[in-house]
C-alpha cells in the first residue's frame, strides 16, 4: 500500500462502526474495502466478493468474516478452482463471498458455508442450491471437502489421548533470514572461484529438498556440497572482511543501490554478517515449509542451522531421546498425521501446501510409548523409501505400526488415505491433476 492508503485504512478501522473486533492494520487492503463497504448497506442488504484465497486463511480474514457472521443472516463462501485472473498477473485461486440479511447492529448471528466448485456454471448451480451445510467458522472449511464419515473418523482420533499437537512437543521458528540467499548462499563452484576461506562459511539447510530421510548428518551435507548445491552460508564478521581481499572482493561485488535498498540489511548491525543473533541458534530438526504432499521432520544430527525456506524445529523436552525424536518424525508420516497437515495447512497459488508455523504446530501426532521402539526400527526402511519417492508405502508402514499397537484401526487408515487424496487434488484443480 501507499502511505496515502495506509491512512485511509487506518482511518477506515478508526472510524467504522463494524469494526469492534478489529481486522488489523497489517491486513491486506482488500479487506479494508470490504469492512468499508458495510457503512453503504441498508438493512436486509447484501453484497458480493470475488476475492482472493487468502480469505480463507488468512488471520484477519478470519476476523473480518467474524464480523460478517455478526451482521448478515447468510454467508456463502464458494472457492473456484478455475483460474480467471492469470493474464492480470493474479495467480491465487478465486473466492467468491455473498453474504445477505444485513443488520448494521449485529443481532444476525448468520451461518457460515463454504463449498468447492470447478467453473462459473457450477458457480451458478452452487449459488441456487435451497439447502447448505453451515459450520461454526471458516477454520472448519476443509472438513467440507472430504465425507462425513473421513470427518468423523478423524475427530474420533483426535478425542485419543495418544493423539498430541505437534506445537505441544515443539517449538516451530522460520530459519535464517539472510535477505539474498542467492548471495549468501553459495555452491563449491563460487567458493572455489573466488577462494572464500572457510572462516567465513557456516553448513547451511538452503532447501528442505536437499535433505533425505529422517535425519541429516555431516556426511549427507556434504555430498550435497560435492554435488554443487548451495550448502554454505557466507557470513564474515568486520575483522575477516578486513583481513580477506577476496572475501571483500565478493561482498563488494553487490552494488550499493542493492545494499541500500535491502530492508532485511538495514536490520543487522554489519549488513555483510547474516549469521547473527537469533538466526544463529541451531535446531534440533527441520519441518518442510512449501510442499508437494505432506510434511517431514528431519532430525539434525549435523549442528548445522537452515534458511527461512525451512523452519526450525526445537523439542521441548531438552533431554528428549534421540530414539524419541526419530519416533515422531516417523509418526508424522502416518496417514493420520498426513490428513492433518492437510486440513490445517495453506493450498499456495501452485497447488503446494503451505505450512506456516502456526498451522504447523496445530499437525495432529500420535504417540505412544509402545509404538517408539517399533516406529524407531523402521529408520532404515524409511529412508530407503523415501529416497524412492514411494510415499504410500512408507504409509502404510508406519500405519501399521499404529495399527498393531491398537492406536488406530485399519478402516481408519484408509478413510485417511482416502481424504489425503481428495485434499490434495482439491488444491491442485485449476492447476494440473494431483499423482500421488
Amino acid at each position: 500500500m501507499t502511505d496515502l492508503q495506509r491512512q485511509s485504512c487506518s482511518e477506515i478501522l478508526n472510524n467504522s462502526s463494524f469494526s469492534g473486533k478489529t481486522i488489523g492494520r497489517n491486513a491486506s487492503l482488500w479487506s479494508f474495502f470490504l469492512l468499508h463497504s458495510l457503512s453503504f448497506l441498508k438493512s436486509g442488504g447484501r453484497v458480493a466478493w470475488v476475492l482472493p484465497s487468502s480469505l480463507l486463511h488468512a488471520d484477519y480474514a478470519k476476523k473480518l468474516l467474524d464480523i460478517f457472521c455478526n451482521h448478515f443472516k447468510h454467508i456463502y463462501i464458494i472457492k473456484l478452482a478455475e483460474r480467471f485472473f492469470v493474464e492480470e498477473g493474479a495467480q491465487e485461486t478465486s473466492v467468491i463471498l455473498t453474504a445477505s440479511g444485513f443488520n448494521k447492529y449485529g443481532e444476525a448471528k448468520g451461518n457460515l458455508t463454504v463449498s468447492s466448485v470447478n467453473n462459473v456454471n457450477d458457480l451458478e448451480r452452487e449459488l441456487n442450491k435451497k439447502s447448505s451445510n453451515n459450520i461454526k467458522n471458516i477454520d472448519e472449511f476443509k472438513f467440507e471437502l472430504i465425507s462425513k464419515d473421513i470427518k468423523d473418523a478423524y475427530l474420533s482420533i483426535t478425542n485419543n489421548p495418544s493423539s498430541i499437537k505437534f506445537g505441544d512437543i515443539c517449538l516451530i521458528k522460520i530459519g535464517l533470514v539472510s535477505g539474498a540467499n542467492s548471495f549468501f548462499i553459495l555452491n563449491k563452484e563460487t567458493i572455489n572461484k573466488y577462494s572464500i576461506p572457510s572462516k567465513v562459511l557456516y553448513p547451511i539447510v538452503a532447501r528442505f529438498s536437499y535433505l533425505n530421510g529422517v535425519r541429516h548428518n555431516q556426511i549427507k551435507h556434504k555430498k550435497i556440497f560435492e554435488r554443487n548445491d548451495r550448502s554454505y552460508l557466507l557470513s564474515p564478521n568486520y575483522e575477516q572482511l578486513s583481513c580477506y581481499e577476496s572475501v571483500r572482493d565478493y561482498i563488494y561485488s553487490l552494488s550499493s543501490y542493492e545494499i541500500n535498498k535491502n530492508k532485511t540489511f538495514q536490520k543487522r548491525p554489519n549488513w555483510f554478517e547474516p549469521n547473527h543473533g537469533i538466526d544463529s541458534i541451531i535446531p534440533d530438526a527441520f519441518l518442510s515449509y512449501m510442499i508437494h504432499r505432506g510434511p517431514r521432520l528431519v532430525i539434525n544430527q549435523s549442528n548445522i542451522n537452515c534458511t527461512n525456506s525451512v523452519h526450525k524445529v526445537f523439542f521441548r523436552d531438552k533431554s528428549i531421546s534421540y530414539k524419541n525424536k526419530i519416533a515422531i518424525s516417523i509418526s508424522l508420516l502416518s496417514s493420520y498425521s498426513q490428513l492433518s497437515a492437510e486440513i490445517v495447512g495453506r493450498a499456495y497459488s501452485s497447488g503446494v501446501l503451505k505450512i506456516e508455523p502456526t498451522a504447523g504446530k496445530s499437525i495432529n501426532v500420535l504417540m505412544d510409548e509402545k509404538i517408539i521402539d517399533p516406529l524407531y526400527s523402521l529408520t532404515n526402511k524409511i529412508e530407503e523409501l523415501l529416497d524412492r519417492e514411494e510415499h504410500k508405502e512408507i504409509r502404510k508402514l508406519v500405519d501399521n505400526v499404529l495399527i498393531d499397537n491398537n492406536i488406530i484401526t485399519e478402516s481408519d487408515c484408509e478413510r485417511f488415505s482416502l481424504g489425503i487424496d481428495q485434499l490434495r487434488s482439491e488444491r491442485y484443480k485449476g492447476v494440473k491433476k494431483y499423482h500421488e
